[in-house]
């Protein structure tokens, strides 16, 4: 049996050095011992593109994803295949496409909110915009009622030490009990709006939002939807806070860091963008420049910057033998910053985007992830972090005062504070 190399001693020199700069930390690593490392005995590093794409392509048959804070209650666990294939529908980018004046709503709303000639903090508005554009995607006409039910469950969430996260499901800790006290509560409000819809028969029209059309397959299929559906909805609720909430602060903070690409996305929005109730597939697929200035800033600073799966039987990984129960890590964030996949890695440069011939290899760009657990709402999350850069650019020059990265649970920038003054560009007419 070849075992992964590792710290000669078994456990991390320096174990301040890994809280202060994980990312750092695991580069060394890598640097040192090469593409799969032990960090700690029983946990591994598994760095490069074909190591990356095993862990994450084969989750489901040899790895497992690790027991996370939002286990389904038992009667919801059962996956209806209908239910699933039609959830995955309702966030295809064909799909998205269509709803986007929703979501272009939202974004316009917060470029429009936004302080001028004064200092901000900028994550609790991009988290509290990105929530309320996937609320109103999601639940339409009941989006408000539903609203911010999600921040108390996202802040609860971000208390959970490792302590709590690695402990056994069946451990009673408080702050674990708490968390699943708010989930469930958000849950039972997401159950009444379902309750009322279906009292109120005939729903699931075409065109409708997200809810009316899993109500409307639940019924088709036999499945309950008030069992099925809520648990699952809090999830997506949660996520756009917790992911595109911090993704959307590093758009904010490239915009200020780049001020030529700036101008760029926003005489390109200027240029391309109709009143944003009139938004939809055709007017995103014109807003290349926002798109490649996106996909540059997600490469750089992936929310999901670090990702874990378990060995679930035994299994090679880059010629080294893993055994079930041991744990491999991966990071989408050092993968995008190889220079075996991607030139000049550490330069910001939303062209190469914009040369095919030039991008990064197939499998290498993995800000959503990979494999059976890839996001599903991946194409939502982009299309909302797309529409923010074009917004926020066509009517404001940004500058950054101050940020922290940070590394428990996602890649944020932490204390990210800006300064926005008006762009000269004429207001776009009629809207």
């Amino acid at each position: 049996m070849r075992r992964p190399p590792g710290p000669r001693d078994g456990v991390i020199a320096g174990v301040g050095a890994y809280e202060a700069d994980r990312p750092g930390y695991l580069a060394a690593g890598t640097a040192r011992f090469g593409d799969v490392w032990q960090v700690v005995p029983r946990i591994h590093f598994a760095a490069g593109l074909d190591a990356t794409r095993q862990v994450l392509r084969r989750t489901g048959e040899e790895f497992e994803p690790p027991r996370g804070t939002f286990a389904l209650p038992r009667r919801a666990r059962r996956e209806d295949e209908a239910v699933e294939a039609a959830r995955i529908r309702t966030l295809r980018h064909h799909r998205v496409g269509r709803h986007a004046g929703t979501l272009a709503i939202g974004a316009a709303e917060l470029a429009e909110s936004w302080p001028r000639g004064t200092e901000a903090e900028a994550l609790p508005r991009l988290a509290a915009a990105s929530a309320r554009m996937a609320a109103c995607y999601h639940f339409g006409p009941d989006a408000a009622e539903l609203m911010h039910g999600e921040e108390e469950l996202a802040e609860l969430r971000a208390t959970l030490g490792p302590r709590y996260v690695h402990l056994p499901g069946w451990v009673p800790a408080p702050s674990r009990l708490r968390v699943r006290r708010a989930q469930h509560h958000l849950a039972a409000r997401i159950r009444r709006v379902i309750d009322r819809r279906a009292g109120a028969a005939p729903y699931g029209t075409s065109g409708g939002d997200v809810l009316d059309e899993l109500m409307r397959t639940c019924d088709d299929n036999g499945v309950n939807p008030r069992v099925y559906l809520p648990f699952r909805m809090v999830t997506a609720m949660v996520a756009a806070r917790e992911m595109v909430g911090p993704a959307a602060g590093w758009v904010l903070a490239a915009l200020a860091e780049n001020p030529r690409w700036a101008e760029r996305v926003a005489a390109e929005a200027e240029a391309v963008l109709p009143c944003p109730d009139d938004v939809d597939g055709a007017v995103l697929s014109r807003l290349t420049s926002a798109n490649a200035f996106v996909r540059e800033t997600l490469r750089l600073y992936p929310p999901n910057w670090l990702l874990s799966r378990v060995v679930a039987r035994p299994v090679q990984v880059g010629g080294y033998d893993l055994q079930p129960g041991e744990r491999v890590m991966v990071s989408p964030y050092l993968l995008h910053r190889d220079p075996r996949y991607f030139p000049d890695a550490d330069v910001f440069d939303p062209e190469r985007w914009l040369r095919p011939a030039n991008g990064p290899g197939s499998g290498a760009y993995l800000p959503y992830g990979a494999g059976p657990r890839t996001c599903p709402g991946a194409s939502l999350a982009s299309v909302e972090l797309v529409l923010i850069a074009a917004f926020m650019a066509r009517r404001h020059l940004v500058r950054r005062h101050s940020l922290t990265p940070t590394t428990w649970g996602t890649y944020r920038p932490s204390g990210l504070t800006v300064l926005c003054r008006p762009r000269d560009l004429r207001e776009a007419a009629g809207c």
